[in-house]
C-alpha cells in the first residue's frame, strides 16, 4: 500500500489541522514524507510497514520522550499528537489494509555521510553523541525493546545460513573470517557484556551534522525504528562500522570516536575486548541484508547505499590484528595499550635491587 503526496496532505489537514506540501523521502522500511506547513515549519510523516505492532511505535515514542527529558543538548524528534486520535494514527488503504502512522517534528542537519572531510573533532563528537545516548538510556526500558531484529549485533547468528552463499569466493572468505572472530571473541563473554536499550542505528545517514563548515557539530539523530535491548557497547560499534568506511586508516579514524564515547560513558574492559569483533559483526549484517535486498528489491538503490563500502572496510579490517585493535581502543580510553605492560612494570618494581645485570 503506497500513498501519494496529495493523500498525505489530506490526512494531515484533516487530522492535525495543518495545511502544506508533502514530499516523499527514501527509506528502507517505512514510507517517509517531508511535510512543510504553510508557516514553513517542517515535519516528518512516517507510515510504518504493514504488520508493525502498535507496541513497537509506543516504544519508540517513549524512548524519544525519555531522551528529550534528559536535556542532552541533542535534537530529538518528538511525536505531534493529533487533534482527536492520539499520537498514532491507523490508516486504511483502498483494499482495507491497515498501516500505522505518526507525525514527528523535523530535525535539521546534513547526513554525516555527506560531510567531507571528517575531521578528528567531528569523529570525536560522533563518539560523544553515542556516549550521551548510552548514558541517557541506561535507566530506560520498555517491554517492546526485547525483540528480534536482524540489525541487532547480539543476534548476528541469523546470518549463519548465508555464509558461503555469495558468488564471489573472496567475499565468502571474508564472511567466514569475521563471523569466526565474533564466535571466538564475543560469544564466550556474552554474559559479561552490559545490556540496555540502545538506539542501534548511528549510521552515517541517520547521524546529522550542523551547518557550520569550519567546525561542524553533531546536533542529533533520526529514525528510532531499530531500537532494541542489546549490548550497550553496540551503540559505539555501529557508529564505528559506518564512520570507518572510506577511511584510508580505519584504526586512526576509530581513535577519536572511541575517545569521545569513553569520556562521556566509560567503556568497561570486557567491552573493549569485544568491540572490534562487534564492529565487524555489524558489517556482516549490513552486507547480508544488502544481499537479501538486492534479490527482493532490485530496483531500490537506497537499500544498497553502503554495500560496496562495507565490503571494502571488511577487507581492510581483515588485515588488522584483533589484539592490535584492542590496544588502540585501550589507548584511546587513556589506558596502557597492553594490559600486561603494567603487570610487568609492577613486577619489575618489586624486583628492584634483586635483579643483577
Amino acid at each position: 500500500m503506497n500513498f501519494l503526496p496529495a493523500e498525505i496532505e489530506g490526512i494531515i489537514a484533516r487530522t492535525y489541522h495543518l495545511e502544506g506540501e508533502a514530499k516523499p523521502l527514501p527509506g528502507e522500511v517505512d514510507l517517509n514524507f517531508l511535510f512543510t506547513a504553510q508557516d514553513h515549519r517542517k515535519y516528518l510523516f512516517k507510515v510504518a510497514k504493514e504488520g508493525t505492532e502498535r507496541a513497537h511505535l509506543e516504544f519508540q515514542n517513549a524512548m524519544m520522550r525519555h531522551l528529550r527529558a534528559k536535556n542532552l543538548g541533542l535534537d530529538i524528534s518528538q511525536v505531534v499528537p493529533s487533534t482527536s486520535k492520539g499520537p498514532i494514527l491507523t490508516l486504511t488503504g483502498k483494499k482495507g489494509e491497515k498501516r500505522l502512522a505518526r507525525l514527528l517534528t523535523w530535525v535539521e542537519g546534513r547526513p554525516f555521510a555527506t560531510v567531507n572531510p571528517h575531521s578528528a573533532q567531528l569523529l570525536h563528537d560522533l563518539g560523544t553523541l553515542c556516549g550521551r545516548l548510552s548514558a541517557a538510556l541506561k535507566d530506560f526500558d520498555h517491554p517492546a525493546a526485547h525483540r528480534f531484529i536482524k540489525w541487532d549485533i547480539a543476534q548476528v547468528e541469523w546470518i549463519k545460513p548465508y555464509l558461503g552463499t555469495m558468488e564471489d569466493t573472496g567475499k565468502n572468505a571474508l564472511l567466514d573470517y569475521h563471523y569466526d572472530l565474533y564466535e571466538s571473541v564475543v560469544k564466550p563473554m556474552a554474559g559479561a557484556l552490559p545490556r540496555s536499550v540502545i538506539y542501534n542505528d548511528a549510521n552515517d545517514y541517520n547521524v546529522l551534522v550542523g551547518p557550520g563548515k569550519a567546525n561542524p557539530t553533531v546536533p542529533g539523530v533520526i529514525d528510532f525504528g531499530d531500537a532494541v535491548h542489546s549490548y550497550t557497547i553496540n551503540e559505539l560499534a555501529i557508529a564505528l562500522a559506518y564512520a570507518l568506511m572510506h577511511k584510508p586508516d580505519p584504526m586512526q579514524a576509530a581513535y577519536p570516536i572511541v575517545q569521545g564515547y569513553h569520556k562521556v560513558f566509560p567503556i568497561k574492559e570486557e567491552e573493549l575486548k569485544a568491540l572490534f569483533a562487534l564492529v565487524n559483526a555489524r558489517l556482516l549484517i549490513s552486507v547480508v541484508c544488502s544481499h537479501q535486498n538486492r534479490e527482493e528489491n532490485p530496483g531500490n538503490a537506497y537499500l544498497q547505499i553502503s554495500d560496496q563500502a562495507a565490503w571494502e572496510l571488511m577487507e581492510k579490517l581483515r588485515e588488522v590484528p584483533p589484539t592490535f585493535a584492542y590496544y588502540v581502543f585501550r589507548h584511546a580510553c587513556g589506558m596502557e595499550p597492553c594490559p600486561a605492560r603494567s603487570v610487568f612494570n609492577d613486577w619489575a618494581v618489586r624486583q628492584a635491587g634483586h635483579i643483577k645485570p
